[in-house]
């Protein structure tokens, strides 16, 4: 049991150790002048700035090869993890179907969140895409 502890113990010691080494940087939000590698630290931390900038990134393939899978994966874990904006950029997202196929019911479900959450912009945009989607559609949203 008393080694248990300790490998727990030593993950804990990991993650703030990675958490202190990268907090200077998350101090002043310059994600930007981040290196890919220092953004991938920051999102083991769940932090949804860090996972929307890099997902950018490998969108444009920027410092990384481009690869779409991995920018939607970022982009989801940025909506899951954030505030407002991040589920608003996935929600458009999923509207647009420019990274992945569109998918209008995930976008509805979304936008419906941040309505419900006072956001005005996704109160319209989810009241057009009532008008487009299905009653069992909506429904299932």
């Amino acid at each position: 049991m008393a080694f248990k502890i300790k490998i727990n113990l030593k993950i804990v010691l990991v993650f703030i150790g990675l958490w202190i080494s990268v907090s200077h940087l998350h101090a002043d939000n310059s994600y930007e002048n981040l290196s890919p590698e220092s953004l991938e630290k920051l999102v083991l931390l769940n932090d949804p700035d860090a996972a929307s900038e890099l997902a950018g990134r490998y969108v444009a393939g920027k410092g990384v090869v481009r690869n779409y899978n991995r920018a939607y994966d970022l982009f989801t874990a940025a909506a899951i993890y954030g505030g407002m904006k991040h589920k608003f950029k996935y929600a458009l997202i999923m509207e647009e179907g420019k990274l992945v196929q569109q998918n209008l019911t995930l976008a509805y479900t979304w936008y419906n969140i941040l309505a419900s959450a006072g956001q005005k912009e996704s109160a319209i945009r989810r009241d057009v895409l009532e008008g487009v989607l299905s009653y069992d559609e909506v429904i299932s949203a």
